[in-house]
């Protein structure tokens, strides 16, 4: 939807894990940098512990690209394992038949297989995605498939990725015998101010950004702390901040847009904690961060002129050509949007209504003091301005929409004008091609009657 309007070619902050958007920071690098050392070695187990949205999906897909041929890969998720156990999902992934076979067939079956890869100078890579959920049971299973070798040359290896619960289990007393087996294991951690700015922009540039929208420096530490350094959280915040740019015609991205932004998402930030925008109180030294100087020009809109002698119109029709071009995205605004827009306005409505009637069946039946009563009072009022709010949150997002629509209608108007102004200029065209035939007859025909 925003993205013609940036001048971007791809959403830059899609939820999906997509290696064209990764973002080295230390503590990625320091991932890669096991993983590739884990390839090296090609024993063993490589473990990547991190909170949740922390880019531990990206390091895997950013992995996978960069493996050929002679790595056969297997690549599963604990999300799947309702009906199967891992050693029968391991085999699904590498295509073995092994529907109704018992667990000690299953395992000589992998091996014949994982054997047969080694003689075509191959070997097996088990990619474990939110391993947090395997129990120390599954992932004794785990070990007895490294246990698999050739001439003391080890047939697969497994990386496992999880949250930190999945470290926690690891130095559990009885998964020792596992921990002997792990050869390297980092943890991520959240983004700091910096990194934030480079990953906000890494992933802009990734897109196609050519700096606009501009993006002021103050924005970060409110993104920093409100996102709590998480990539995922970022995403899902700057997703909302373009679109709401986008709407309101926004080409410079501060502070004030940022807070806008996360009021509109209060109640919907999937993170336990209250957003609380009005956090000022921490100074920031944006000198010592050593921000970069990066290129946030605006990016100038260029014209495209119609063919000179079919679709050139006069100069008094250029204002209207403008405008035309700022406001051509607004036919994108489907219907489905319109009606999210208004399920929002429902939404903060209803929550305000209930909150008033909540407040007034808790008011205290029979007789009550002087302060009790003040005390309800100051309740009431406090909940009159939260509807006070919802009820402005609405007027803005009636706004927004009447602002689309009269972009809409306005474009539509444009565009008649301007295809009128097409008939008239082909009229004259046509008018003026009349009378020069004309005049040639006129010319032929005296050349006719002189001749002798």
């Amino acid at each position: 939807m925003y993205e013609s309007y940036f001048g971007l070619d791809d959403k830059p902050f899609k939820l999906t894990p997509d290696p064209r958007f990764y973002y080295a920071s230390p503590h990625h690098k320091k991932a890669m940098s096991y993983l590739h050392y884990g390839f090296e070695r090609g024993d063993g187990f490589v473990v990547v512990t991190g909170p949740s949205g922390s880019g531990k999906s990206l390091i895997a897909r950013n992995l996978l690209t960069t493996l050929d041929n002679t790595i056969a890969v297997a690549q599963l998720s604990t999300a799947s394992l309702a009906s199967y156990d891992l050693i029968s999902l391991v085999a699904l992934c590498y295509e073995l038949p092994v529907e109704g076979m018992h667990k000690p067939e299953i395992l000589k079956r992998l091996e014949s297989f994982f054997q047969h890869l080694h003689q075509q100078d191959k070997r097996a890579l088990v990619i474990i995605d939110e391993a947090q959920h395997l129990t120390p049971e599954r992932l004794e299973e785990l070990r007895i498939l490294s246990n698999f070798q050739v001439d003391n040359v080890p047939l697969v290896q497994v990386l496992l990725f999880g949250q930190n619960e999945l470290e926690t289990m690891i130095r559990l007393p009885e998964m020792e015998q596992f921990r002997q087996r792990i050869i390297a294991s980092c943890q991520l951690k959240p983004l700091n101010i910096k990194e934030v700015k480079e990953y906000i922009e890494c992933r802009l540039t990734a897109a196609g950004w050519q700096g606009m929208p501009v993006l002021e420096r103050d924005i970060y530490p409110i993104i920093e702390q409100q996102t709590s350094g998480l990539p995922r959280k970022i995403n899902l915040l700057m997703e909302r901040v373009l679109l709401f740019s986008f709407l309101s015609e926004i080409q410079c991205i501060n502070k004030g847009v940022i807070k806008e932004v996360l009021l509109d998402m209060r109640s919907e930030l999937s993170s336990p904690q209250e957003i609380d925008i009005e956090t000022d109180n921490q100074s920031v030294d944006y000198d010592e961060l050593d921000f970069s100087d990066s290129s946030a020009t605006m990016r100038q809109t260029q014209s495209h002129p119609h063919h000179e002698e079919e679709y050139r119109i006069d100069q008094r029709s250029q204002p209207l050509q403008r405008r035309d071009q700022q406001i051509s995205t607004a036919d994108k605004i489907s219907e489905q949007d319109l009606d999210m827009i208004a399920g929002s306005m429902n939404a903060n409505l209803a929550n305000g209504e209930r909150s008033y009637k909540s407040d007034k069946s808790e008011m205290p039946a029979g007789r009550v003091t002087d302060r009790s009563i003040e005390q309800e009072l100051d309740s009431l009022s406090a909940k009159q301005n939260d509807i006070h709010a919802d009820v402005e949150k609405v007027l803005r997002t009636l706004d927004l929409v009447s602002d689309v629509l009269d972009k809409v209608i306005v474009r539509k108007l444009a565009t008649m004008q301007h295809f009128d102004k097409m008939i008239i200029k082909k009229r004259r065209q046509a008018a003026m091609v009349n009378k020069a035939e004309q005049s040639e007859e006129s010319i032929f025909d005296d050349i006719n009657i002189n001749k002798p």
